[in-house]
């Protein structure tokens, strides 16, 4: 299980290490020093998002493909519209619907999966072994399904956490794992010498197993290091009109804004229990200011607040400090979406709810504001 931060940080990890390589220059010399194609698998908006900073910042497009997958609908419309901006950079980009457990269980999804797989080989005129990938769909445990098909057939591999606080998942129990295996889910990847690295923004907090491969991501810097036609770039691909408008919404008329997860979506909560819970969110920490509601990518439920004060959830929510949007405060509860958030005081108010189902409002006046 991972350590906490008292555990560890400015102590060292497990292996006496008292500072981690630079996650940044790590990607860099990755991505930029590949002799031949790389392939980016991505599972969310915001894994896609943060793949296409890498790619547009530090590599060769033409060389270049951004596999994305998800079995929300959803997603998969907003990974099209990605797609075929991505075109007009010169980038592939390929869709992966992942449909059901179903369908893997009778081979159709299997079967969708290594079309897509060969179809990208074939663009990059590459074979099996002969390109590396950035894989950003991984857990302590396992490469997610079907990141899992593209990290058994590279040459080499750097993995990107999928959120700040992916070690707060918890572990699946022996019986759930070999069901994940069972539908081509990999475990035991630390192991693998083609693994050059995983660059993470808490490396102390994750199990001590993967201390040895891991390096510190800066997203801060990450993010004050874009080129402004990168910047320009990246909205094109990720913007349309009513993404525009939230950002409007978040940029100039927000003092503080409140994160969803898709608790109901992935079985944590019913949708009922999730939408009272976002609804008293809202409620409460209206009393400091104007409060939008920013949805998660996946998050489908209509919540009973004004219509006006709920931001669109097409766009990965840590986008809005690459777009320089500052916050009075920020508020989430157990998402990682708060550590990429540029607020004067940011508070995740329950980091162990997936565990517990345990939260409580926190006043703000109680909380540290960040340092600038």
């Amino acid at each position: 299980m991972a350590d906490d931060d008292g555990a560890m940080g400015a102590a060292g990890d497990a292996l006496g290490r008292q500072e981690w390589p630079d996650g940044i220059r790590a990607l860099r010399a990755f991505v930029a020093g590949s002799e031949g194609p790389v392939i980016y698998a991505c599972s969310s908006t915001y894994t896609t998002f943060m793949a296409l900073v890498l790619l547009l910042s530090f590599g060769d497009r033409a060389r270049s493909a951004v596999v994305m997958y998800s079995d929300s609908k959803n997603e998969i419309a907003v990974y099209e519209r990605m797609r075929e901006r991505l075109a007009g950079l010169g980038v592939r980009g390929y869709v992966v619907d992942k449909h059901t457990k179903l369908h893997r269980l009778v081979g159709l999804s299997d079967s969708d999966n290594y079309r897509v797989f060969r179809s990208c080989l074939d663009d990059l005129r590459a074979d099996k072994y002969g390109y590396d990938l950035v894989n950003l769909s991984w857990n302590q445990q396992i490469v997610r399904y079907p990141s899992s098909i593209y990290y058994q057939f590279c040459r080499s591999s750097y993995f990107v956490e999928e959120g700040a606080t992916v070690y707060l998942t918890p572990n699946d129990s022996l019986g759930y794992l070999l069901l994940k295996i069972f539908y081509g889910n990999q475990y035991g990847f630390w192991k693998d010498d083609k693994l050059v690295g995983m660059a993470v923004q808490r490396p102390q907090n994750y199990a001590p197993y993967l201390h040895e491969k891991m390096a510190k991501l800066d997203m801060a810097r990450l993010a004050a290091g874009i080129a402004d036609k990168t910047r320009g770039e990246l909205a094109d691909v990720c913007f349309d009109d009513e993404v525009r408008r939230s950002v409007r919404l978040l940029r100039d008329e927000t003092d503080g804004v409140i994160f969803t997860q898709p608790l109901s979506e992935d079985g944590y909560v019913s949708e009922a229990e999730k939408i009272a819970i976002y609804d008293e969110l809202m409620r409460y920490y209206a009393r400091y200011g104007r409060v939008t509601l920013k949805l998660h990518p996946r998050d489908t439920s209509t919540y009973g607040v004004d219509a006006g004060r709920v931001a669109n959830g097409s766009f990965p929510s840590e986008m809005t400090s690459f777009l320089g949007i500052r916050y009075k405060f920020a508020v989430g509860l157990c998402t990682s979406a708060i550590e990429g958030t540029d607020a004067d005081v940011a508070l995740n108010i329950a980091p162990n709810f997936l565990f517990d189902k345990k939260y409580a409002m926190i006043p703000l006046e109680t909380v540290t504001r960040r340092k600038d």
